[in-house]
């Protein structure tokens, strides 16, 4: 299956890389750091937690889960039979309205997800300090929705293993992997000096205290005989993170360059090389 959404640092095009690296998954399946869930739908394990910090975009695949046909049908009659720049606009600015929002279904928030990352400037999802979507309008002269029967699909996947979706951190979901469970992190990219910020997905940012605090973690999982698997930007300050570790066994592959299609300027879609961390007990 692919992605239903796009997704700033979405693995669509190399999931067949990764899945070769992590290897067979006997165990449970984690995944914090969502986003546009490519990995999971292509690997589909039968038993999986899942989580994002962003409630919208867990709102959704549980709505996904739950919901589908309704979704289906808000989607097309509350929102892609009005599109205009204007109603983008408008449906943009809902959850400004307090009162608007909070009285919005669960159903209904997640077919206006789908409708903004799909009609906004490059399927960025970005918020302001105050919490607010304020991605612009995107040029698309035929914006591409999921299809019914691709969610379905998505949904009948979801019911028929056992996946569940949850609004939290990573330490709190991957906190609860045992030993032969597998746990693949990613989280937004470290940045070089002169680098395009766009690599930063969170509007909270993750900066190297972050990065050293995720390594400790997986530190942490791998001594319970947790399997990591960790996808990063290919920099000095994540190869010596891991490469410096003599207790644990850090594999670094890199995944063969590809040029990212979301970022903001030409220099930001520029071809870049990225890190696959493979982390197990000695």
């Amino acid at each position: 299956m692919l992605p239903l959404i796009k997704w700033a640092g979405g693995k669509r095009k190399f999931v067949s890389q990764i899945s070769d690296l992590l290897g067979d998954i006997q165990g449970t399946y984690f995944e914090p750091f969502l986003g546009g869930a490519a990995l999971l739908l292509h690997l589909q394990p039968a038993h999986a937690y899942c989580s994002d910090i962003n409630p919208e975009l867990i709102n959704f695949y549980n709505t996904v889960k739950y919901n589908v046909d309704e979704l289906i049908a808000s989607l097309e009659h509350d929102f892609i039979s009005h599109h205009s720049k204007e109603f983008y606009y408008s449906v943009r600015d809902w959850e400004r309205d307090e009162e608007l929002y909070s009285s919005l279904s669960s159903v209904k928030r997640a077919a206006r997800f789908i409708y903004l990352n799909k009609t906004c400037y490059n399927g960025v999802w970005r918020v302001n300090g105050n919490g607010f979507f304020n991605v612009p309008f995107g040029r698309y002269k035929t914006p591409t929705f999921p299809l019914p029967g691709e969610l379905r699909e998505a949904s009948a996947y979801f019911n028929e293993s056992v996946i569940e979706f949850r609004q939290c951190g990573y330490q709190e979901l991957a906190a609860m992997a045992h030993a032969g469970d597998v746990v693949y992190f990613d989280p937004p990219y470290d940045v070089e000096v002169g680098q395009s910020e766009f690599v930063k997905y969170t509007s909270l940012g993750f900066d190297k205290d972050d990065q050293i605090a995720l390594k400790h973690f997986c530190d942490n999982l791998i001594d319970r005989g947790v399997k990591v698997g960790i996808s990063n930007s290919n920099t000095d300050f994540i190869r010596s993170l891991y490469v410096s570790d003599r207790d644990r066994k850090y594999v670094l592959n890199s995944i063969k360059p590809f040029s990212r299609t979301i970022g903001r300027t030409v220099e930001s879609r520029r071809l870049t090389t990225e890190l696959f961390i493979l982390g197990t007990r000695q």
